[in-house]
């Protein structure tokens, strides 16, 4: 629903070619909208910076209205490739790299294939519930995405197969559990 409306805040129309990126477009336009359900100090995103990348955005409904918009308003460019660009860039840029995928298709795929343009991952975390029976990308274990370069050889990545929406909360919990405890430790001494 939130990303419905971040087409529908694009009311203008175009006299002249204008091109977005798919992340800025999310990040600038639709920060407030996409995460609508949050208070605006809990939007660690826009606070800290955080580049939101949808690799599918145009996938389904929501390419639909992309594309019923730009018939009456001409003119409306998204620039996926800028998108590709950027993440690419990061990924070849950082020092070492970690993968959490949860799910997988086309986002698992594209952060993994971003990677083997660095020699790979340095960590990699994999949630969901695909089995590697079917051939499909989401049921890939990690070390296939070893054997592409995807990971590093050295590293020990995990797959956990389980429903992401009940495991990533356990996992966050548990890490921020972690440093509650040691902060808490800290305050009282």
């Amino acid at each position: 629903m939130p990303a419905i409306c971040l087409v529908f805040s694009l009311t203008a129309s175009f006299t002249s070619a204008i091109t977005l990126e798919l992340s800025l477009t999310i990040v600038s336009r639709g920060s407030d909208l996409l995460f609508m359900s949050r208070e605006k100090d809990e939007n660690w995103e826009r606070m800290n910076n955080i580049p939101v990348f949808s690799p599918a955005l145009t996938d389904g409904a929501l390419g639909d209205m992309f594309y019923l918009f730009s018939i009456e308003n001409p003119g409306l460019i998204l620039d996926i490739i800028e998108d590709i660009s950027k993440l690419n860039n990061l990924v070849v840029a950082a020092n070492s790299t970690g993968m959490i995928t949860l799910g997988g298709g086309v986002a698992k795929h594209h952060i993994c294939n971003a990677n083997s343009w660095r020699d790979g991952a340095n960590y990699a975390v994999y949630v969901n519930t695909a089995q590697e029976f079917d051939g499909c990308d989401s049921g890939a274990r990690p070390d296939e995405a070893v054997s592409w370069g995807k990971i590093t050889a050295d590293a020990k990545p995990v797959k956990v197969f389980g429903d992401a929406t009940i495991i990533f909360p356990l996992l966050v919990a548990e890490t921020f559990a972690v440093h509650a405890k040691m902060t808490a430790g800290k305050k009282k001494e």
